[in-house]
């Protein structure tokens, strides 16, 4: 029997713990209780836009020990204590911007240590002005990858304008309750972050990250709908054929998820680069940290490429395994980054 078509393609599958096993730290010899890994810490802001007059929670993860207690002290980037604790809120009020100052970036960093450990970690958020509707106004040049305005796709053209390519592909109609509360969680997480600074104008397609929600018709009348009835409504008007179109060019599973997959490129046929997360099997809550997180750590990203991408891969699964709601194992399958080499 000849060999498939695409036998010069060699399929790699990066499974992040299975890549850590292979560096020998000095403490792999030693017992299972004393066992340790160097200190690490990710850190994201609740949002990545704000306006004047607000205020914004920070978060820190670290790995945490049983001997070891962790401390966390915020503090902006003049140096002045914001507060300690792994979550805190940073109030920015006392920012103005100029006349002629339509944005700015503002730093805060968090010092985390674990007994003779030490480590810090920077987040960055774009103070703006409030437009018509919360629309942020040309903040370009100074903001991670953004979020794009909301996609939804009626038809099957998928245009060539932005870094990221992010999908949420629900395999089938939800037959069971708990199955259709994590769609809904899902479309929620992603409505969120729509309103979250999402609406960009002027924004430089190659920093974006554009979202993309398969529907069978636009939804009218959702300009003044919260989070929950945008989700009702554009999962009663979610189109599963292009769905299982999109799935299929992805290499998915049609009877898993749901699934965000994110592609350098508008998803067609087994794209080259790809990250994939399997929400199958996650509570509804689990859903909704999964989303709004990964998409918090890819709006850190200025611009995208393979480094990008499996920059953010692996950060985001370091998140979810420092928050330890799900077994390793389980992980590997959860979270993937696939590179097919030509």
């Amino acid at each position: 029997m000849n060999e498939p078509s695409r036998k010069n393609k060699l399929k790699i599958f990066v499974f992040f713990a299975i890549t850590a096993l292979l560096i020998s730290p000095a403490w792999a010899d030693e017992p299972p209780e004393q066992q340790t890994s160097p200190l690490e810490v990710i850190c994201l802001a609740e949002h990545f836009v704000v306006y004047e007059g607000e205020r914004v929670a920070l978060n820190a993860w670290a790995q945490a020990r049983a001997d070891k207690e962790i401390t966390y002290e915020w503090t902006d980037s003049k140096g002045k204590p914001i507060a300690h604790g792994a979550t805190v809120t940073w109030d920015v009020s006392a920012e103005k911007l100029g006349e002629n100052e339509p944005k700015r970036s503002l730093r805060a960093g968090v010092s985390v240590a674990r007994g003779d450990e030490r480590q810090r970690c920077e987040v960055e958020v774009i103070l703006a002005q409030r437009g018509p509707n919360d629309v942020v106004r040309d903040i370009r040049g100074t903001a991670g990858a953004l979020e794009a305005q909301r996609r939804l796709l009626v038809g099957t053209d998928q245009e060539a304008s932005a870094g990221l390519y992010s999908y949420l592909l629900f395999a089938g109609r939800p037959s069971k309750e708990i199955e259709e509360q994590r769609y809904l969680n899902a479309l929620r997480a992603v409505f969120d972050l729509f309103h979250d600074g999402g609406l960009v104008n002027n924004e430089r397609p190659f920093r974006l990250n554009m979202t993309h929600v398969p529907v069978e018709h636009e939804l009218e009348g959702e300009k003044g709908w919260d989070a929950l009835r945008w989700a009702r409504e554009a999962l009663m008007a979610y189109n599963y054929g292009r769905a299982s179109q999109l799935l299929a060019a992805a290499d998915l599973d049609e009877r898993g998820g749901p699934y965000l997959v994110a592609t350098l490129e508008p998803l067609r046929e087994n794209p080259r680069i790809r990250t994939v997360v399997n929400l199958g099997g996650k509570t509804p809550e689990q859903v909704t940290f999964w989303v709004k997180h990964f998409k918090w750590v890819a709006a850190k990203e200025r611009s995208w490429g393979k480094e990008a991408v499996a920059r953010v891969t692996l950060e985001f699964r370091n998140l979810i395994s420092m928050v330890g709601s799900v077994a390793p194992k389980s992980l590997d399958q959860s979270i993937k980054l696939v590179i097919i080499s030509q």
